[in-house]
């Protein structure tokens, strides 16, 4: 297998591993000769470009940049699609990563640039394959907020501004919102938990506040999981849990602080459900968490650590917040997910008319992700209706439901 970063392109997984967090950042600042140009390369090595490639507009090789400006490149005619990449080390993503963004995107806001020094690969796709420049470049420091409840008080709002504009049920934004923007780029209409992060990081951003988007798995797959966004606390020296998508921070209003995923994570794994600071902030309250088929907080058990994949990232076993079930000649409605013994293994479902009107009447059943960059022997999650049965599959496949602990 090649390089992890490259490898993960053909994947195009814009909705999780693409966009992971940094665990820590130097704040070391280094000197770049200014005369030292992009380096170009395939995506294969360094050597010759064979297809054309997008050249950074914005950062400039070796100069200080202002971490709120997005990036920009000058296009290649016969662009297919971007990915770019942000990380401490050159052809690093530990930083910051997304993609495949569309041949139409020339620009787009880099997060979780806290002062350092970091290098930028912009990959660009043609029809030949992928190529790819590399530059280095000094992340500026910007002055801190001087109001902390000012400061607290924007996270807060603009998490349940960006809630408040989609539809409850549906995920549908207001037209003209900043959350009808983020979908508009990737051609959908409904808006997924990566929108709702990404929009409130470019939100913060823009008010100078640093923000990143952080990656949670519950058992490896990339359909099991959660984006949320974290701002970074200045007056604390922390990162912190903004999810627009559930409509809450968490933090603790008492002890004026903030909540990060890898700290929660702890938490839900430990079950010390009395340590979790949830405070929601939208007028519907808890409506959004609890109306979700499983229970939110419980995607928090696995972080994706930056630079691997979700299934590499689990540490905690999933089946902590999972209930087995017998499977029978008929089983009940409810919200199931199976487990296989292979990767290779599929069953078929026969699901009667029912509650859930979109779910076919036959449905093939198969473990996710089979690439071996985030292999799964996991299956999506299914919305059954009453008197659902096995038409075909292997004895020894598991099914379960979700076990709810907190909200």
């Amino acid at each position: 297998m090649g390089n992890r970063a490259e490898d993960r392109l053909s994947l195009q997984k814009v909705c999780h591993a693409c966009r992971p967090y940094a665990a820590g950042i130097s704040l070391v600042l280094v000197l770049f000769s200014l005369l030292s140009c992009q380096s170009v390369s395939t995506r294969a090595g360094g050597s010759a470009i064979s297809q054309p490639s997008a050249i950074f507009l914005y950062p400039i090789q070796g100069l200080s940049i202002n971490p709120f400006t997005p990036f920009s490149w000058k296009p290649a005619k016969t662009a297919t699609g971007y990915y770019l990449q942000v990380g401490t080390t050159q052809g690093g993503d530990d930083v910051f990563a997304v993609g495949e963004l569309p041949a139409k995107v020339t620009s787009w806001p880099v997060d979780n640039l806290l002062p350092g020094t970091y290098w930028a690969r912009l990959f660009t796709h043609t029809a030949s394959g992928w190529s790819n420049v590399d530059i280095s470049f000094l992340a500026g420091a910007t002055p801190p907020p001087s109001n902390r409840a000012s400061f607290y008080s924007t996270i807060e709002q603009i998490t349940g501004s960006v809630r408040l504009s989609a539809d409850a049920s549906t995920n549908t934004p207001a037209p003209g919102s900043p959350l009808a923007a983020e979908i508009a780029i990737w051609g959908r209409s409904n808006a997924f938990c990566t929108d709702y992060a990404y929009t409130v990081v470019q939100l913060l951003q823009a008010k100078h506040i640093y923000a990143r988007s952080v990656t949670l798995t519950m058992f490896g797959g990339t359909s099991l999981g959660h984006t949320v966004a974290e701002y970074y606390d200045p007056f604390l020296q922390k990162w912190s849990v903004a999810d627009a998508t559930f409509g809450l921070v968490y933090f603790d209003d008492s002890t004026q602080l903030g909540q990060s995923a890898i700290e929660l994570s702890g938490y839900v794994f430990a079950e010390s459900w009395t340590q979790i600071r949830a405070k929601f902030v939208t007028s519907n309250g808890s409506l959004y968490a609890t109306n979700y088929y499983l229970d939110p907080i419980t995607l928090y058990l696995n972080v994706v650590v930056p630079g691997k994949t979700a299934a590499e990232s689990v540490v905690h076993d999933p089946k902590q917040f999972l209930v087995p079930v017998t499977i029978g000649t008929t089983n009940p409605q409810g919200y199931y997910i199976f487990a296989f013994s292979r990767a290779s293994d599929a069953m078929e479902i026969e699901n009667p008319p029912g509650f859930f009107t979109s779910v076919p009447t036959l449905i093939t059943v198969n473990p996710l992700d089979p690439n071996p960059l985030d292999s799964s022997v996991w299956s999506n999650t299914f919305g059954l209706n009453d008197g659902w049965s096995v038409a075909s599959g292997p004895a020894d496949v598991q099914a379960y439901t979700f076990r709810r602990v907190m909200f």
